[in-house]
């Protein structure tokens, strides 16, 4: 089960990666950061999907948000691997 558990979960995110893809390129910042925004509850360490919501929050004109997202992934990386993040 646990295996199942997790390719359906890689599956999942995969899929939101993608639409969020597609949300971005069609212009729909705003769909894109809550398509992003449930990328990153999957997995808060995940850079690349912090780095999308970044952008697709900074598009949209949400700084703040933009840097809350960082920060919060920041104390993540800090908390379970002692890093900072790549960007």
């Amino acid at each position: 089960h646990h295996s199942i558990r997790n390719r359906l979960r890689d599956l999942y995110a995969r899929a939101l990666d993608t639409l969020g893809r597609a949300r971005m390129s069609a212009g729909d910042y705003s769909a894109a950061a809550e398509t992003y925004q449930r990328l990153v509850a999957l997995d808060d360490l995940d850079e690349d999907a912090t780095r999308n919501l970044i952008t697709a929050l900074e598009k949209q004109g949400d700084s703040a948000g933009a840097k809350r997202a960082y920060r919060i992934l920041a104390a993540a990386l800090k908390r379970e691997l002692d890093e900072e993040p790549s960007f």
